[in-house]
């Protein structure tokens, strides 16, 4: 009886030890020819003794290794399937093993499947199309911007002359009041307005303010709306973080002003209206960074620096979320000087690409009153928030 016995890709450092066996095979039971590195297993039909010998047969470097294994088996008649084992790792392609007996001839084939793969498709890679859903991509929303612990019904402040002053947890309902103390404190409060010609929260004068964890809204996005959620336009640095603004039509107007961590959405609209969620309108040195900023109608922008009154420069608008608009946003026109505009997203989800033709996130396009050659003005690391794709 001759075996031979092809293993796959076994390497010269895994070649087998094969040493000569006897083997006694009994009727119906399976004998197995031990052999390191490989063997086979038959039924024998009678009972009987074979000695079988393993003549190696191996070539350094190769692949595949063979060898050969003689056995001497009198008047055996198999009569089961004879399957070849092996100690090495298969790996695809599958292998075929081929057994020859004498006198009797059984050939048998066996195949071993290339080890089963699966993958998972995205239809978008993660970090993209934030527009519905900002906070799963770390923007700000309702989720993570607002009040930041209870407020109580309360009078409306008098006190925002007072510098040093400190005016929080407080749930306000028509109240406008206005900051022109020193460094006075904003903190969790809510204020519901209708106020379609001013502000809920003014700073004006020689005041500056530290605003943070406000939630202002209009009572409808018509009619009961509010003109300016946040008008700043105090002499000293006012900062503003995680505020939530609606139904509002000029949300955060002002100069010099730091907006960080903030909200702007759901915006209001009454006839002639121009609206916009963040907006500067004179020199500017403004810091507008990681705010989500979406204006639903078509006039103006959601992010604006206007040169109605001066020249826009020294500005930083970075890592934004914005859509929506006529354009998405105004950059400060001919002569704005010092406008980094930088590592900013714009969402497509209020206006689709294509939309009025253009590239969708605005209706009329992405942005406009843009200098790119004046001294230091930057556009950098600016992208489309479903595809990740450089946005010009």
């Amino acid at each position: 009886m001759l075996i031979r016995y092809v293993p796959a890709h076994a390497s010269a450092a895994g070649r087998p030890n094969l040493k000569s066996k006897k083997v006694a095979i009994a009727a119906g039971v399976v004998a197995l020819i031990a052999l390191t590195g490989g063997g086979v297993a038959y039924a024998a039909a009678s009972s009987s003794t074979a000695t079988c010998t393993a003549n190696p047969t191996i070539t350094a470097g190769a692949t595949d290794q063979s060898f050969d294994v003689h056995c001497s088996v009198p008047n055996v008649s198999v009569t089961s399937t004879v399957t070849a084992t092996s100690t090495s790792t298969v790996t695809a392609p599958p292998r075929t093993v081929t057994v020859t007996m004498s006198p009797t001839s059984t050939t048998s084939t066996t195949s071993t499947p290339a080890p089963s793969t699966s993958s998972t498709t995205t239809a978008v890679p993660a970090g993209l199309n934030c527009g519905p859903n900002p906070s799963k991509c770390g923007y700000p929303d309702a989720t993570n911007t607002g009040l930041s612990g209870p407020v109580s019904p309360g009078p409306c402040p008098t006190n925002g002359n007072v510098d040093n002053a400190v005016i929080q947890n407080l749930d306000l309902v028509d109240c406008s009041f206005t900051i022109t103390g020193k460094n006075v404190t904003v903190k969790n409060v809510r204020m519901r307005i209708t106020a379609t010609d001013r502000w809920a929260l003014g700073i004006q004068g020689a005041g500056y303010a530290k605003i943070s964890n406000v939630d202002i809204a209009g009572k409808d996005a018509g009619s009961g709306s509010v003109q300016y959620a946040i008008f700043e336009m105090g002499s000293g640095p006012t900062t503003i973080d995680k505020v939530n603004l609606s139904n509002c039509m000029d949300c955060i107007v002002g100069e010099g002003t730091v907006i960080t961590n903030s909200y702007i959405h759901d915006m209001a609209h009454i006839s002639g209206a121009h609206d916009d969620g963040l907006m500067c309108n004179s020199e500017c040195g403004i810091t507008y960074r990681h705010n989500t900023v979406y204006n639903k109608w078509t006039s103006t922008a959601a992010i604006a620096l206007f040169a109605d009154f001066g020249t826009p420069r020294n500005s930083v608008v970075d890592d934004n979320l914005i859509a929506g608009g006529g354009y998405m946003v105004y950059l400060g026109g001919n002569n704005a000087t010092g406008i980094k505009f930088t590592n900013n997203r714009f969402s497509r989800h209020l206006y689709p690409a294509g939309t009025n033709g253009g590239p969708g996130g605005g209706y009329w396009g992405t942005s406009t009153e843009w200098s790119p050659a004046n001294s230091g003005n930057a556009w950098t690391g600016n992208v489309w928030d479903d595809t990740g794709a450089v946005a010009k």
